[in-house]
């Protein structure tokens, strides 16, 4: 008596490719449209008045691809702040590293990263710096995760600096803060001014409060060592 034929496991339909590009990668570029989209609109117009249609006119999608990515404008604004927010620590460990253990040019470098991005393209700095207030408290509490995430790499540029044994007689994360802290409202004056003052200004202006910080913290490990 023969044995009944054994079934052949059906294969899964793989995902149908167009024009050699497969679904995955055609929503990953459909999403990275949508984010320089929503750079070009809440970037020049603001948060609010930006619409779903405003913004797949500006991607050339349709709103069933927008809501293919993302839940509303806010998530779309969160994806385009974050992008820029990462963006940004790329640029700043890249002209930062190879710079070490030199703190005055690792801190001269990093703001020049800073600054010179928000002057040169004002949809950035409106994202990162104004409009990110206003739209919710979510947002919000991004645009303090992203003040701290610096504040840890400028943390960890100090004590690269400070010798192991040294016993600093303050809080170096909240110091970290506190300077991360300053960039932040000095940026914020200057593009409420309208970029009044050269980017060089802004960027020695803001080295005064890290070098004198650096140098204190030198003494002050000194003065515990003797």
């Amino acid at each position: 008596m023969t044995e009944p034929p054994v079934e052949t496991a059906k294969r899964r339909p793989q995902p149908r490719r167009y024009r050699g590009v497969d679904a995955g990668e055609r929503i990953s570029e459909r999403r990275r449209q949508f984010i320089e989209a929503g750079l070009e609109c809440f970037g020049t117009r603001g948060y609010h008045p930006v619409t779903v249609r405003e913004l797949c006119a500006q991607a050339h999608l349709t709103e069933r691809y927008f809501y293919e990515s993302f839940k509303d404008r806010e998530a779309l604004f969160a994806a385009v702040y974050e992008d820029q927010i990462q963006r940004l620590r790329r640029e700043f460990t890249a002209a930062v590293m190879p710079l070490a253990p030199k703190f005055e040019a690792m801190a001269r470098a990093g703001l020049g990263v800073y600054f010179r991005n928000l002057q040169q393209d004002a949809r950035v700095a409106r994202v990162l710096m104004i409009d990110v207030l206003t739209v919710s408290a979510d947002m919000e509490r991004r645009a303090l995760e992203a003040t701290f995430g610096f504040a840890d790499l400028l943390n960890e540029m100090t004590m690269a600096l400070v010798p192991r044994d040294a016993k600093i007689p303050a809080d170096l994360d909240l110091l970290a803060t506190g300077l991360i802290g300053s960039c932040v409202h000095v940026a914020m004056r200057w593009i409420a001014d309208g970029y009044h003052q050269p980017v060089d200004t802004v960027i020695d202006t803001s080295m005064i409060l890290f070098v004198a910080t650096v140098r204190q913290l030198g003494v002050a490990a000194t003065e515990l060592r003797t």
